[in-house]
């Protein structure tokens, strides 16, 4: 019989649900939470709910938006070329190649990867959402991130090629 008390438990088994979060981390967590003031808890859970409500995908790229802006940041940004498009498999990765402030471009962020091992189609994610840019221009680049190796690469590429003509 467990010593840990209902409400606790319930607790633990939403932090674990977290990507990344094992039980031992969800316990922690969760006695965190339990030690913080009634006030931290409610601007916890305000700030929680509030990231919920307003953070959209953007219907240029698929990275994360303020709703009621018309386009992310980065879709908005003049100085981006946008002839060079980096496609991404998660906004995780936008975040890490723009925190090496290199890269000049803009991102198709799929959401995901095809695995037909685990079900996942490519209904599944996001491969012909935005390109919307794409009709203004003539020569486009493709960068996939991460690099793969050789074959997967040749896969990836074919897949953004695809992508391209059936959005243009």
């Amino acid at each position: 019989m467990s010593q840990i008390i209902e409400p606790v438990l319930r607790l633990i088994n939403q932090f674990s649900k977290l990507p990344g979060i094992g039980y031992k981390t969800a316990q922690r967590l969760a006695f965190h939470v339990i030690n913080l003031s009634d006030d931290e808890v409610e601007e916890f859970a305000k700030d929680l709910f509030y990231a919920k409500k307003k953070a959209v995908f953007c219907p240029v790229c698929g990275n994360l938006m303020q709703k009621g802006e018309h386009a992310c940041v980065i879709c908005e940004d003049a100085a981006r070329d946008a002839a060079l498009v980096c496609v991404v498999s998660d906004i995780k990765d936008v975040l890490a190649i723009e925190k090496t402030r290199e890269y000049k471009g803009i991102y198709h962020v799929l959401h995901g990867v095809i695995s037909p091992m685990d079900g996942i189609g490519p209904d599944d994610i996001n491969i012909a959402g935005g390109f919307s840019f794409c009709h203004n221009i003539v020569s486009f680049k493709f960068l996939l991130y991460p690099y793969q190796t050789f074959s997967e690469r040749s896969h990836l590429s074919e897949l953004a090629l695809l992508v391209f003509l059936l959005q243009c």
